[in-house]
């Protein structure tokens, strides 16, 4: 018995060590757990009483009130308030699994559970109505006339200002760029069969942020 306690490190972390048998092993060693909570600060307080007499204490953050281990990742709630600008929940799911990203569980993203979110986060469903500040490049198209590829075109040569949160996600286009000179202009000519006009050497507009 006393060469197996020297080995009690060895038995705990061996690979055929499974959950049962370490629930005898601390059955063994520890007489009982007195907890003690408290809210100011909010933590667990566990007072261990070994079988040799030795006591040992532990100190657990407590969860606050709505919060619990299952969170959802960082990047999924920046990214949900900017997704949601311009797409349907079922969307912005396809857009999440597409970039590898999970739910706070560990499971892939559906309509439901991105609308569950995004109800959390206090972040309004996406609304194609005329007032909508942002558009995609599918409504810029249809608006201005020309196809979705055109609308691209514009973005590349830094005629449109557009941007995307990440890698793979819709263009955000604001509403009102589209009423830019250079923007309309573009337009005329690819409606007319031109080329689109280059900027003049030096002439720069960025994306906007």
């Amino acid at each position: 018995l006393l060469r197996l306690g020297q080995d009690l490190e060895t038995a705990w972390h061996h690979s055929q060590a499974g959950e049962s048998l370490k629930k005898r092993i601390l059955r063994t060693v520890l007489e009982e757990i007195v907890v003690d909570v408290s809210n100011d600060p909010p933590e667990v307080t566990m007072t261990l009483h070994w079988s040799g007499g030795v006591h040992t204490q532990l100190r657990v953050a407590k969860n606050r009130t709505g919060q619990h281990r299952y969170r959802t990742d960082r990047t999924v709630t920046d990214l949900l308030p900017e997704l949601a600008r311009v797409c349907r929940d079922k969307d912005i799911a396809a857009i999440l699994n597409r970039l590898g990203l999970k739910t706070g569980r560990g499971k892939t993203w559906i309509a439901s559970r991105v609308a569950s979110l995004r109800n959390r986060l206090g972040v309004e469903p996406y609304s194609a109505d005329e007032d909508s500040e942002y558009m995609t490049l599918q409504d810029a198209g249809r608006t201005l006339g020309v196809s979705a590829a055109s609308v691209r075109r514009l973005i590349e040569q830094n005629l449109l200002p557009a941007r995307q949160v990440v890698a793979g996600a819709p263009w955000l286009i604001r509403r009102e760029d589209l009423q830019l000179g250079d923007v309309q202009s573009a337009v005329q000519a690819i409606l007319s069969g031109r080329k689109i006009p280059r900027r003049a050497a030096g002439q720069t507009q960025f994306p906007f942020k």
